[in-house]
């Protein structure tokens, strides 16, 4: 069988790849933090294994954009999955925390590799798919990551030992690459003249071009706060479940499956509505509700509020991403180089988040590490509300569908002139 170009695939093919590849990464995520448990970690070094992860997929994110068009999506995305294999396998015969860490920085560069193979793909046919799908292959990604897996995971976890999950997870990880073979070879390696050297000094001058673009910093910003809240909640509910609340493994998976599934159907649904909104009025929707139920997590105990508040969580996490997905679709150049610049956005999120979750934790208990995220939505509701001043409105006006509301930006802008000239249409 020939290889088709990989931008020619089938969405549901890439939806199907996306939601295969994040069950491994799901079934891991919430065995890992209950398997440092049982190796008598406190809360505060599960927070620091997860951000090791973090840390490992934020080294990894600028060079994986880089061997990610020059050698080829397929082929990094079978090395990346091959790499998680390996950590995986290290996982299962580790007995001290300690070593977790270790193991979970590695984790973290492999699993950036793959992921940025399927970011980039997926990128590069979005002008085929539509806008109004820009969220969809993060929703499937986050349907594997952080609903079936953590789902399967609890199943798992009730009927067979740590060590047995550990080997389901690495046929999991596996299954994702017979996928990837069916896709295509993707489009052919960029070819450079002038060695390594050239190429490398390319790709840095095409990251910083990228940096350049309106609103793309402040963009990133935002990708990072809710990358950061989606990690810290993954990691801090299973603890708070099980460790403060006497729940079981299976009730702590389906509280987690709940603020993902409410994800997955916000970034699946709300693509085309979300933009007849103003964006001042998204936006602080979307912090409208994630805020207070962060403040529910910390401040009840009781199991409906906490569903409640895990299901709203979701829906304001995903409007949040809907925004930030869209930017990036429309962003030009290599899409291995635009998936890496969001995804070391979200490697800061997934880095710092559960590391000052832990922090949290230590200082005042697991029910604060919510409520400690709540100043940082409060101060980009400022930001919103205050207008073009604040730097992290300045990415909303981005979005396709919102451009009238460039006129809130300064009037020096570069934005604002281009409106000024007569038949100028955004």
């Amino acid at each position: 069988m020939s290889d088709r170009p990989l931008h020619r695939a089938a969405l549901p093919v890439f939806l199907l790849l996306s939601a295969a590849t994040g069950i491994s990464a799901g079934v891991l995520s919430l065995t890992l933090p209950l398997f440092a448990l049982s190796l008598s970690a406190t809360p505060a070094e599960v927070g620091l294994i997860r951000a090791a992860a973090g840390i490992g997929l934020l080294c990894a994110v600028l060079p994986a954009g880089f061997m990610v068009d020059r050698f080829g999506p397929k082929t990094m995305f079978y090395a990346g999955s091959l790499g998680m294999v390996l950590s995986v396998a290290a996982y299962r015969f580790s007995t001290e925390p300690a070593a977790l860490v270790a193991i979970a920085l590695f984790e973290g560069g492999f699993r950036c590799l793959a992921f940025n193979a399927l970011t980039a793909t997926f990128l590069q046919a979005l002008p085929r798919f539509g806008m109004k799908t820009a969220g969809w292959s993060k929703g499937a990604l986050s349907l594997g990551l952080s609903f079936l897996g953590p789902l399967l995971a609890g199943a798992l976890l009730g009927a067979a030992s740590f060590h047995t999950v550990f080997a389901a997870v690495i046929v999991l990880m596996l299954a994702p690459n017979v996928l990837m073979a069916f896709v295509g070879a993707g489009p052919p390696p960029r070819v450079r003249t002038g060695g390594a050297l050239a190429s490398v000094l390319s790709h840095g001058g095409e990251i910083a071009a990228l940096l350049r673009q309106p609103n793309v910093a402040a963009c990133l910003a935002a990708e990072a706060l809710v990358a950061a809240t989606f990690s810290a909640f993954g990691t801090f509910i299973v603890v708070l479940a099980v460790s403060v609340l006497g729940m079981t493994p299976m009730t702590a998976s389906v509280l987690a499956a709940t603020e993902g599934a409410a994800f997955i159907v916000t970034v699946f649904a709300a693509g085309g509505l979300i933009q007849k909104l103003s964006h001042p009025a998204a936006v602080l929707i979307g912090i409208g509700i994630s805020a207070p139920s962060l403040a529910c997590l910390s401040v009840f105990g009781a199991a409906p509020v906490l569903f409640a508040a895990a299901l709203t969580l979701g829906w304001g996490l995903g409007l949040l991403s809907l925004i930030t997905t869209s930017r990036a679709g429309t962003l030009p150049g290599g899409k291995g180089k635009v998936a890496s610049l969001f995804m070391a956005a979200a490697g800061i999120g997934i880095a710092l988040g559960p590391a000052f979750g832990g922090a949290v934790s230590g200082w005042f208990g697991v029910r604060a590490v919510f409520a400690a995220f709540v100043p940082l939505y409060a101060l980009l509701a400022t930001s919103v509300i205050g207008g073009a001043r604040g730097p992290l409105t300045v990415m909303f006006v981005s979005w396709p569908g919102w451009s009238r509301s460039t006129t809130l930006l300064t009037q020096t802008s570069q934005v604002g002139d281009r409106r000024d000239k007569p038949g100028h249409d955004t």
